[in-house]
C-alpha cells in the first residue's frame, strides 16, 4: 500500500486539453503523466508550464536558458501572492547584458523569491561547464503529489517552437530528490560562485 498522496488521473489532464489528444501529446500510464513532442505540441507544452504556476505554490526551477516572458509574468504574479519561487539558472545564459537585465528586473519585482546563478555544480570536474537542466517542481495541492516537469526544452521564447521533448508528471519521490539536489547546488553556488550572482536590488 503506497504512503503517497493520491494522484490526479490522466483523464483529467486530457480534459484540460479540450477532451481530445492533440498531435504530439502522449498520455502515459501512472502519476498523471503526459509526454510532449515539440514543436508539434509546443503551444500545449508551454500552456502546461504556465498552468503549473497559475494556482501558485512554492516552486523550484532549474534552467539553462531562463528568458520566457510569459513565465516571468507568471512568477511575478505568484510572488505578489506571497509565493516563494526558487530558481537556479546557468551562468552562460544569465551573465550577458541582454540576458541579465530581464532577470535582474524580475528579481527586483519578486523580493520574496531567489534567483541563483550557477555552473554545472559541485559534482562536475570542470568549473566552467554549464547547468543544462530544464526542470520544474511545484508543491502539491492538498491531497495530491508534487507537480513535476522535465525535458530538453529551454524556458525561452524559441524553445517551444524547436525540436524538443518534455514530460509533465506527479511524483513526491522525484520531487524530493530534485529539491534536495537543488538545495545542495544552491548552497554550493552561493559559496563558490559569488562572481556570478545577481547584484542586490537597489
Amino acid at each position: 500500500m503506497s504512503d503517497h498522496a493520491p494522484v490526479k488521473p490522466v483523464t483529467q489532464t486530457i480534459a484540460n486539453l479540450g477532451g481530445e489528444i492533440p498531435p504530439g501529446i502522449m498520455p502515459l500510464p501512472g502519476l498523471d503523466t503526459v509526454w510532449y513532442r515539440l514543436p508539434q505540441a509546443g503551444k500545449q507544452a508551454e500552456a502546461r508550464i504556465l498552468e503549473m504556476l497559475a494556482n501558485p505554490r512554492e516552486t523550484w526551477i532549474k534552467a539553462f536558458n531562463f528568458s520566457l516572458a510569459a513565465l516571468f509574468t507568471a512568477i511575478e504574479a505568484a510572488s505578489k501572492d506571497g509565493v516563494v519561487i526558487h530558481a537556479l539558472i546557468d551562468h552562460t545564459q544569465e551573465c550577458g547584458p541582454s540576458e541579465k537585465v530581464p532577470v535582474l528586473e524580475l528579481a527586483k519585482a519578486c523580493p520574496n523569491c531567489e534567483f541563483i546563478v550557477s555552473t554545472a555544480g559541485p559534482d562536475s570536474d570542470h568549473s566552467g561547464y554549464i547547468l543544462h537542466d530544464k526542470a520544474l517542481v511545484v508543491a502539491p495541492e492538498v491531497g495530491f503529489e508534487h507537480e513535476c516537469w522535465s525535458g530538453s526544452v529551454n524556458l525561452s521564447q524559441m524553445g517551444f517552437s524547436q525540436a524538443n521533448i518534455a514530460t509533465y508528471f506527479r511524483s513526491d519521490v522525484w520531487a524530493k530528490d530534485f529539491i534536495n539536489d537543488f538545495n545542495r547546488c544552491r548552497t554550493w553556488a552561493l559559496a563558490n560562485e559569488k562572481q556570478y550572482q545577481l547584484a542586490p536590488s537597489s
